[in-house]
């Protein structure tokens, strides 16, 4: 069964550049469900890779797991969207997905691997009756290992529109007993009556915050 829709928040998008408006808001199109924090080690188990037992006894590593889903209409349709965190107190260690070139089916599950990187199950034509899982197409591009800034970037397949559910995951890498903290931040080109309109996400705080998370 694929995952069409999450439940969350509806966000509101302001346009970058108002100088005109739409004649229909962009409201309901873009929605941010709950964000999720988790001790990746735990998840990991004991077999981790050599590099990451020689960091675990001075740093924690933790999985936030970020769910947003895209709902076109008629009217509308997503051309770019950009996913974006800013950190404190720690770094990106892993992302996940990092990179999707062809059209692949994933499990909505997700596990660590002994790299702590988030892994999920390409899902055949066997586990479709049984499994939940999300349509990933072309083409997303994931930045900012090392880094205290993230981000995913999704473009559409061809003359495709962005559309469903997008589960993201990141690991970061924070010193031991130093406290994670991130915010989350969405930006999306809709076009709409022809024209291609520039928005952005904008939070309950009417920041550019839309989740927050540590």
């Amino acid at each position: 069964m694929e995952l069409t829709e999450i439940p969350g928040n509806d966000l509101h998008l302001d346009l970058a550049s108002p100088v005109m408006e739409p004649e229909t808001g962009f409201d309901g199109i873009l929605r941010i469900g709950e964000v999720l924090t988790f001790d990746a080690v735990k998840l990991a188990g004991s077999d981790l890779d050599a590099q990451v037992s020689q960091l675990v006894a001075d740093h924690d590593f933790t999985l936030v797991r970020i769910p947003v889903s895209v709902r076109p209409t008629e009217a509308t349709k997503v051309r770019f969207m950009a996913v974006e965190i800013d950190m404190a107190g720690g770094t990106c260690w892993s992302l996940d997905p990092d990179r999707v070139d062809d059209e692949i089916k994933v499990s909505s599950a997700i596990s660590v691997g002994a790299g702590l990187k988030p892994n999920v199950v390409e899902i055949s034509a066997n586990h479709q009756r049984s499994s939940e899982y999300i349509i990933r197409r072309p083409s997303v591009l994931a930045f900012g290992v090392g880094l205290d800034e993230a981000a995913w970037e999704f473009n559409p397949a061809r003359a495709d529109a962005l559309a469903g559910v997008q589960l993201l995951h990141l690991v970061a890498k924070t010193p031991r007993g130093t406290a994670l903290s991130g915010t989350i931040g969405i930006k999306a080109d809709i076009v709409a009556q022809g024209l291609l309109w520039n928005t952005r996400a904008v939070g309950r705080d009417a920041t550019t915050t839309v989740a927050r998370f540590g």
